[in-house]
């Protein structure tokens, strides 16, 4: 189907069916499905249209890789391709880093390696290797996007190759000439993932004659550019995607437009002062106060400092309501057009009474459920920690098309596809994840029941699964962020606390991460409301004793699962654990910093790459994971156990057990068993196999 537009797209339509005729193909519609098709009808097409055309292989296939950034355009991955970077250089910079996002959410998919370096003159050198080797098609893909996206001509330069999987570019780029406004495009009648697409072209070049020799020189790179002159459209973006909200202020996300659609969507089916009845749950304070007898002019937050953990436990299973990811979350292809919902709700200004009806009531089984419910019982359940508003200096850093909203409804629907392959050991359920957030998950407006929703923090986070962290750099400034991360590691193993980082964290922010760590202070931390301050003191006081057991605590524990998320990167970024290593010494945490030095991604990757893990995980994403996993579980781990140890008030640790304790009883009692349908986490199967194989080393003869 791909190659079928390129082919009209840039040689007419008579061209295409002189290229069917050629094949003696009859039924055009068994050859333009999108998917994968045999090497055997691959090779005849792709080589009847080389015939057809007249163009040499090498050039067809870098026009081709330009044709083809118009195709991922139409089929929305602009949000994607304009967030890694606010000009070319930076842009190639983060293309590991972005192949990382891809591998993390098509996990079946193994993407080529890029790195990136500069020569004595400032010159950007662009190294690209790759097991399907096709360095045309990198340059055609790559000079589109310096065209169109930062309206620059990159230029490749051949350094150096081996001809069968590597090759070293010197890229020069200089400044085109605008011509007006970018036009609008069509709306494309279909829509395919990345990876339908990554796996249809590299099928079209699978096996073709020469491509393990394919090399890039200077009269190839003529003869696609002639023929750009000759018969090639200039490719234009939609000018929505391109220009969306330009002039919108940081410190105001909301956008009229995008709110009046926002509130055409389906989802709103409540209006703000309707009860949302959920079985036996409660949804509003009259209902609070009939179900305990409590007297109208007694004060719930007064009534609640009174009750005993058994009984604050009982309300909190009767408050927490779960939403459904696909209600929060979205795909990276659907942002700025299909996912106009999705990301309006990470709105900090748009506070709507309605996103209480996305979320379910988190039901007991065989209790009765509304219905409207689209929750699971099997479906992993999370808590969300975040900071609503982005750092002040967003924009400015990530680039003025790069949306803070955007950026976390897509990291959140990659974390329910790793929570569903590890829950559920298919990521292809991540629509039955499901999350606590308090925008849908409060009843918004009504300030008593927000304030006791508040008041049962800590046991939410207790009730859930485990945390999911959209972790940007400012993120530690933010006094309850950091409040329910070490709330929840009290709790909790920090195995069940997620961080989503990947498109927060590259070359130009790695700084700003280390920084906050380590100049991370609870008087540096800032609150939106000056009166939850006293509240969060008393509890870290309550909890850690003092500011600093409660400050190097939480230092200890984002390094370490900081470190776990950019190991699971599988060698792919360039930046590495070195400086987080360096950062445990600088600040006295020389055990951590050895357990960091142990993680060996590479060995990870190759260990995924050549199937020594694929016994027990699904698809290559997964076989990385548990490995990084085990490497946390038998080094890390132990380390933030004697840190919590040492942190928290031993009194207030032993009630914690006792509390950790009542709460599984609590699961247990109530049949809340999603674990035990569950089975084990791979992991676990990972450390089995491991065990088994140094038993049958052992034994067996030298």
């Amino acid at each position: 189907l791909v190659f079928k537009e390129f082919v009209v797209a840039k040689f007419g339509s008579q061209t295409w069916s002189k290229v069917l005729r050629k094949c003696s193909c009859d039924d055009e519609d068994s050859v333009i499905e999108m998917r994968q098709y045999e090497d055997s009808l691959t090779l005849q097409i792709i080589g009847a249209g080389i015939e057809v055309t007249g163009v040499s292989f090498d050039g067809g296939v870098e026009l081709f890789g330009r044709f083809f950034v118009g195709y991922l355009a139409q089929q929305g991955w602009v949000a994607m391709l304009t967030s890694m970077g606010s000009n070319f250089r930076e842009f190639v910079q983060n293309l590991n880093e972005m192949h990382h996002i891809l591998e993390r959410d098509f996990r079946s998919s193994i993407f080529p390696f890029f790195s990136t370096s500069e020569d004595e003159s400032g010159n950007l050198l662009l190294s690209y290797t790759s097991r399907r080797f096709l360095p045309s098609l990198v340059r055609g893909i790559l000079g589109e996007l310096a065209a169109v996206l930062f309206k620059v001509k990159a230029e490749f330069v051949e350094l150096s190759t081996d001809k069968i999987s590597r090759v070293t570019w010197s890229v020069k780029f200089s400044q085109l000439a605008v011509a007006g406004e970018l036009e609008e495009t069509p709306k494309p009648q279909r829509c395919f993932g990345w990876f339908q697409l990554h796996e249809a072209l590299t099928s079209m070049c699978r096996g073709l004659p020469g491509v393990e020799a394919l090399t890039c020189c200077s009269a190839n790179t003529a003869e696609v550019e002639a023929i750009t002159e000759v018969v090639a459209v200039s490719l234009t973006l939609p000018q929505t995607a391109m220009k969306r909200e330009e002039d919108r202020d940081v410190e105001s996300e909301a956008s009229p437009q995008r709110s009046r659609s926002f509130l055409q969507s389906p989802m709103h089916r409540s209006s703000p002062g309707e009860e949302v009845q959920a079985g036996n749950a409660l949804t509003s304070v009259t209902m609070i106060r009939h179900q305990y007898g409590i007297e109208p002019t007694r004060h719930l937050a007064d009534w609640l400092s009174v009750l005993d953990l058994d009984h604050r436990l009982e309300l909190a299973e009767a408050l927490i309501r779960a939403v459904p990811a696909s209600k929060v979350s979205c795909q990276w292809y659907e942002l700025g057009g299909l996912a106009i919902t999705q990301t309006s709700f990470w709105d900090p200004q748009l506070r709507l009474s309605d996103f209480y009806s996305w979320s379910d009531c988190w039901r007991h089984e065989g209790e009765e459920r509304s219905a409207t419910s689209t929750s699971t019982s099997e479906g992993p359940f999370h808590f969300v920690s975040h900071s609503w508003w982005p750092p002040q200096d967003w924009h400015q850093i990530m680039g003025e098309r790069c949306f803070y909203a955007d950026i976390k409804a897509a990291e959140l629907c990659i974390a329910a596809k790793d929570l569903c392959a590890e829950y559920l050991h298919d990521a292809s359920r991540w629509e039955e994840a499901r999350f606590w957030i308090d925008k849908c998950c409060i009843r918004q407006g009504d300030q008593e029941f927000m304030s006791l929703s508040i008041q049962l923090i800590e046991e939410f986070l207790q009730l859930c699964d485990g945390m999911v962290v959209l972790f940007s750099w400012s993120y530690l400034t933010r006094l309850w962020c950091v409040y329910e991360w070490a709330c929840f590691l009290v709790f909790h193993e920090p195995e069940n606390l997620v961080i989503c980082i990947d498109s927060f964290y590259r070359d130009s922010t790695e700084d700003k991460f280390l920084d906050a760590v380590r100049s991370f202070s609870v008087d540096g931390c800032q609150c939106t409301d000056p009166s939850d301050w006293k509240i969060l003191e008393k509890k870290i006081d309550e909890y850690y004793g003092c500011r600093e057991n409660f400050e190097r605590f939480l230092r200890v524990s984002v390094i370490a699962i900081t470190a776990r998320s950019l190991a699971a990167r599988g060698a792919r970024s360039k930046l590495g654990l070195t400086k987080w290593v360096k950062l445990a010494q600088d600040l006295g945490f020389e055990e951590l910093a050895k357990a960091l030095s142990v993680a060996d991604p590479s060995a990870w990757r190759k260990a995924a790459l050549d199937g020594e893990v694929k016994m027990i995980a699904q698809d290559f994403q997964t076989a990385i994971k548990a490995q990084n996993d085990i490497w946390f579980a038998e080094n890390v781990a132990p380390i933030l156990a004697a840190e919590r140890r040492r942190a928290v008030q031993q009194k207030v640790y032993q009630k914690m057990q006792v509390h950790r304790r009542t709460v599984q009883r609590a699961l247990t009692e109530h049949s809340l068993k999603r674990r035990l349908t569950i089975g084990p986490r791979l992991s676990d199967s990972v450390r089995s196999m491991k065990s088994h194989a140094s038993v049958a080393a052992e034994h067996s003869p030298a």
